[in-house]
């Protein structure tokens, strides 16, 4: 608003300027001693000039008018207020304060001499279950936001068959993200990398090309034998296995075929960095997680939860990973070698119960033990 009424002025103070120059006693006198020196068009660009000399000083006086109306009236104010903003942004947040007590309670690990029998009860029940059958070879249950973690025989190494398409998919993926691999890149299936058993392609005629993309999808989805072994010879074993053992994984990817041994501790691991990759919203991430969301088998959980996963049978061996969208999202590895034996359905199904019990009870206690912080 001031600096309206500044211009305003300004056009009337230019204005009474011309006026006087033109109403000036010997005008004509004076206009002859400017031709001397002057054209008329270069006294009218030197009237210009000024005018916009006089236009930039008002300007400024209404801008430092219009500050000094916001509660700013000099630059070392300024200053200061921004001075006092900027540390508190910066300052670190004490443990001690409430808000701050209440979130490292639920971040906190658990005191296991501490914990309830209700969940005590249901941890000795899975190990129960598992050593009263061998072929029930090994179980993980990890919450995602804790960590909180219950485990039977997770470093114990069987062959993995499909389930080591996961840890693959999401390593090409993260490679897409940093641009280091194209996913519209084609490749041709050829004779070589036939395989019978699970997948759509086997089905398709020899020479067609299929994207990056795609044949990642069928792997994910469909557990696609062809499409794993077409990207295990583009991406190289050598190469996924380093890339996952600076992850922290021990038996993914080891032996010298495309296949390998796996274990519990390896696949929390690649389904923690599936997750963690899904959590940066990206179209590459996106479309990751989607291909793990709409696998055709489910075992674990999937009637209660949306469930990304990806399961593994073949030469006596029966498998699932997951990761269980319930409210607060967790991990849970199923390991058997139960293979086709109808008693597999019973056992992801038996499993499910415990992780999902494991999961609310232990999420019941946290709240009700963290609820004692006292708040306003």
């Amino acid at each position: 608003m001031y600096l309206f009424f500044y211009l305003i002025k300004l056009n009337s103070l230019t204005k009474n300027v011309i006026i006087d120059i033109i109403c000036m006693k010997g005008m004509a006198s004076m206009i002859g001693k400017v031709n001397k020196y002057f054209t008329f068009r270069n006294f009218l660009q030197l009237l210009i000039v000024i005018n916009i000399i006089l236009t930039t000083i008002i300007t400024t006086k209404g801008f430092l008018l219009i500050r000094s109306y916001n509660g700013f009236s000099s630059d070392s104010e300024l200053e200061n207020e921004m001075s006092i903003y900027q540390s508190v942004t910066s300052s670190e947040i004490k443990k001690g304060i409430a808000a701050s007590s209440l979130v490292n309670c639920i971040n906190s690990n658990v005191d296991i001499e501490k914990l309830p029998t209700n969940i005590t009860d249901i941890i000795g029940n899975i190990k129960n279950y598992y050593e009263s059958d061998g072929r029930r070879y090994a179980f993980k249950y990890q919450d995602i936001y804790t960590g909180f973690t219950v485990s039977y025989n997770e470093n114990g190494v069987i062959y993995g068959a499909s389930t080591v398409k996961a840890p693959l998919a999401i390593y090409i993926y993260e490679l897409a993200e940093k641009g280091e691999t194209d996913l519209d890149k084609e490749l041709t299936y050829y004779p070589r990398h036939y395989l019978g058993g699970t997948g759509k392609i086997k089905d398709m005629e020899q020479n067609t090309s299929f994207t990056i993309r795609d044949l990642v999808g069928y792997a994910i989805k469909n557990s696609d034998n062809i499409a794993y072994t077409m990207l295990m010879e583009e991406y190289g074993r050598v190469n996924a296995l380093n890339y996952w053992k600076d992850l922290g994984t021990k038996s993914i990817f080891t032996t010298n075929t495309n296949w390998g041994g796996i274990s519990a501790y390896d696949a929390s691991i690649y389904m923690k960095e599936l997750y963690d990759f899904y959590l940066k919203d990206n179209d590459y991430s996106n479309e990751l997680m989607d291909y793990f969301l709409n696998t055709t088998f489910k075992p674990l959980n999937g009637e209660k939860y949306n469930v990304a996963n990806k399961s593994g049978w073949g030469d006596g061996v029966i498998h699932d990973v997951s990761i269980v969208f319930a409210d607060n999202p967790y991990i849970l590895v199923a390991l058997s070698s139960l293979g086709d034996d109808d008693e597999y359905q019973s056992y992801f199904s038996t499993i499910s119960e415990y992780a999902y019990d494991l999961h609310h009870e232990y999420w019941k206690y946290k709240m009700k033990l963290c609820s004692n912080i006292v708040q306003y």
